[in-house]
């Protein structure tokens, strides 16, 4: 149990930091002490701890389906499982009148879940709800914030619950190609964002920022867009600037001194160098609707496929350097002045999902 918490910490928790696992393993830890003990004396049975569906405990089980669908590459019958001992619990939270940052927390984890049994618009979906429900709660505002949660802890908490909230929802949207549940003009501006202690999550908000910009930038519904050209500049500037924002430990570097990063590092640093070159494929891919986009915008198709390349020579550098076992494919159908069409396959590590490029 200790250890597929600490699995989870390293592969999802350290993004989206929605429980705090030390107390999940420390509530962990006494569930199986006092499981062991009753059934030491005959109060209990292997079927008692399907019945436990009280916060803390519908926690751990989700984190525990979360790890072991992440060490068995989508599949595990021990996650489905384990799910499917809090499924009626999750369905009273999202049909209930009345719910508590807990309930939210815990739906998150749902939402993970499915995400990670390749359920990309069940997740979706969860998400938005939760979005929601944060919205309810004011969670998206400081002066309710204050109000829904006195204590110092417990507030920090809600910041990162809304902010990972804030960032699945994005993500989400991206790659369903759905819209957002939360809308940027929705939310406080003096809204607290998380501590600097938890970076990764704070420069995804700064990048899912820019992807609402990108967003009202890509989806039109017109079949042939007018390209903004300055547009297309400004947000790729945009997006250039975020990066070079990026904290030094998590910039990807091949310097020597990157090789002493710890394995959950040296993923964020790739998911950020890749999340970027992503981000910018996606400003420039309006230029790559037809050929006379193509033939008038050759500086700009030339970018977007050099951006592409970037990021197979990035993955190629990580497979080679790293525990971190990648499976890809690129297809170019076309020469370089064509149309690119690019085929991701599924990546063979825990991590592959976030890796999907977005739209």
């Amino acid at each position: 149990m200790i250890r597929l918490c600490r699995v989870y910490e390293e592969e999802m928790g350290i993004m989206y930091p929605v429980v705090d696992i030390e107390k999940v393993i420390i509530h962990g830890t006494n569930l199986y002490t006092f499981t062991e003990a009753a059934r030491r004396n005959g109060f209990s049975n292997d079927n008692t701890a399907k019945g436990l569906t009280d916060e803390g405990t519908s926690a751990l089980k989700m984190v525990l389906a979360c790890s072991t669908l992440t060490e068995g590459n989508g599949r595990s019958e021990v996650a489905y499982r384990l799910f499917e001992s809090v499924r009626e619990a999750a369905d009273r939270i999202l049909h209930g009148e009345t719910f508590g940052i807990k309930d939210l927390a815990f739906l998150v984890l749902v939402a993970i879940y499915h995400f990670h049994c390749d359920e990309e618009a069940l997740a979706w979906r969860i998400i938005g709800q939760v979005a929601r429900m944060c919205i309810e709660l004011g969670l998206h505002r400081r002066d309710s914030l204050s109000k829904v949660v006195s204590d110092d802890e417990e507030r920090a908490q809600a910041i990162n619950l809304f902010w990972s909230v804030y960032v699945l929802d994005r993500r989400w949207s991206f790659g369903t190609g759905m819209p957002f549940a939360l809308q940027d003009a929705d939310i406080d501006p003096n809204l607290p964002e998380p501590e600097l202690s938890i970076p990764y999550l704070n420069v995804m908000i700064a990048y899912s920022r820019i992807g609402s910009k990108v967003w009202r930038s890509v989806s039109s519904f017109s079949p042939s867009p007018t390209l903004n050209i300055e547009e297309i500049g400004y947000l790729d500037y945009q997006v250039q600037h975020w990066q070079k924002s990026i904290p030094s430990s998590l910039q990807l570097s091949s310097a020597p001194s990157s090789q002493t990063s710890t394995r959950a590092i040296r993923r964020l640093q790739i998911l950020l160098y890749v999340r970027a070159n992503q981000m910018r494929i996606l400003i420039y891919r309006p230029v790559l609707h037809s050929a006379s986009s193509i033939q008038e915008n050759i500086q700009y198709a030339s970018t977007a496929v050099e951006l592409a390349k970037d990021t197979i020579r990035a993955l190629t550098h990580l497979n080679q350097t790293s525990d971190i076992y990648l499976i890809f494919l690129a297809s170019c159908h076309a020469p370089w002045r064509a149309r690119i069409r690019t085929r991701v396959l599924r990546w063979r590590w825990p991590g592959w999902r976030d890796m999907r490029f977005m739209g």
